[in-house]
């Protein structure tokens, strides 16, 4: 116990919880894994950051078969991580888009625009896909509501790579972890 043998104790109360990514939080729900209210621990002080002027986003690497390696960040609260696989470019995610092929098990990839996010993931999962990858129309990343398959989303440089790929495959997805410690953290004093 630091704080009966005199060690001051702080702890940052603004580091993503591990329920952060499984689901939203909610009064059912609640994650004090980082932090709790108004503090987590009883006997630390906690700091964080107030009206940021920076975004942070969790950066997830795709490999793809051929060696090159894009940049990704999930979409809002997906339930569970998108996996390496064969993928299929499905244009805008309309159900007709997805008439053909064969997506038993595999990623969807579909560019932004004109329906709803949640429908070309609905859309995506009801042809078989395993997850969907959403190719933002502009330079910069996205995040959206809940979605029915494990999503991404990629800038439209790195849409350009996935659609231009010979092989549609990720070999690899690696993602960043920005998690706090764990509720039940030990401090070891020196």
């Amino acid at each position: 116990n630091a704080y009966k043998a005199g060690i001051f104790v702080s702890a940052a109360a603004g580091n993503q919880g591990r329920g952060f990514l499984e689901k939203a939080l909610e009064t059912t729900n609640i994650d004090d894994s980082a932090t709790g209210t108004p503090n987590g621990f009883d006997t630390t002080i906690s700091v964080a950051s107030v009206d940021n002027s920076v975004i942070y986003l969790m950066i997830t690497d795709i490999t793809l078969s051929d060696g090159s390696v894009i940049e990704a960040t999930p979409m809002y609260n997906f339930t569970a991580s998108l996996t390496a696989g064969e993928y299929e470019y499905c244009n805008l995610g309309y159900p007709e888009d997805f008439e053909g092929l064969d997506l038993n098990g595999k990623i969807a990839v579909v560019d932004r625009g004109i329906i709803p996010f949640k429908e070309k993931s609905d859309n995506a999962k009801a042809a078989g896909a395993a997850g969907i990858i959403i190719i933002n129309n502009e330079d910069s990343y996205i995040a959206t509501d809940t979605l029915s398959l494990p999503a991404v989303c990629v800038k439209s440089s790195s849409g350009a790579v996935l659609k231009d790929a010979e092989v549609k495959r990720i070999t690899s997805v690696t993602p960043f972890d920005a998690r706090g410690v764990e509720h039940d953290v030990i401090t070891n004093p020196l």
